[in-house]
């Protein structure tokens, strides 16, 4: 992740976004649902300040589906956050712990751009709904781009320049405008699961990026 000299608007244009982006197009659930990079895929852009971590992405989903919300918005197409804040502190460690956390954005129900959400689910101690989460989407001919705003508070941490954090960035896919269920969902690491913060990827928050 980069260092933003000038905090970008949340409004779900990413054209300010000058920073290098990666792609998110491992799938991690759901394989036998999942036809290609045109059914679900992303590029996603890290950024940060001294008060704020920033994602940008722009999400390919051939078929928009978000009818469900709060805890249970993953049942739909949603973007996820996972951020392990102390990372030496336990390695190895296969399960989730108090510095472990998972953050998820609906881009919109049901279109995005409309009523979006978050719900941070880990640590369950501290779940719930942020409104300090600043949150816009923008729907798009093949899918929707995203920002996400999130105060460093939110994890009770502050950020150390060149230090390294667990961390996975994912979407979730549902194509069935009837049902509410996850589908599919791919992810920055291939071996990303849920519980096991060993399976994300290591993040370095970087100074500013010069080309």
């Amino acid at each position: 992740g980069y260092y933003l000299k000038a905090e970008p608007e949340i409004d779900g244009d990413l054209d300010e976004w000058e920073i290098p982006e990666y792609p998110v197009q491992n799938v991690v659930f759901g394989d036998e649902n999942w036809s290609g990079t045109a059914d679900l895929s992303a590029e996603v852009r890290i950024g940060w300040d001294d008060y704020n971590f920033y994602i940008a992405a722009e999400v390919i989903d051939d078929v928009y589906v978000q009818n469900s919300g709060s805890r249970l918005l993953y049942l739909g197409d949603d973007v996820e956050i996972q951020l392990d804040k102390s990372l030496a502190a336990d390695y190895y460690v296969q399960t989730l712990s108090a510095d472990d956390f998972q953050l998820g954005v609906s881009p919109g129900s049901p279109d995005p751009g409309t009523a979006l959400e978050s719900f941070l689910w880990y640590p369950r101690n501290v779940r719930g709904v942020y409104p300090t989460v600043e949150m816009a989407s923008e729907e798009t001919a093949d899918g929707y781009t995203i920002e996400i705003k999130m105060p460093w508070k939110i994890f009770n941490m502050t950020p150390v320049k060149n230090a390294h954090y667990g961390f996975a960035f994912s979407v979730s896919d549902n194509d069935d405008p009837d049902e509410i269920v996850q589908q599919s969902m791919v992810s920055t690491n291939p071996y990303r699961m849920l519980t096991n913060p060993t399976t994300w990827n290591d993040l370095e928050l970087l100074g500013q990026y010069k080309p």
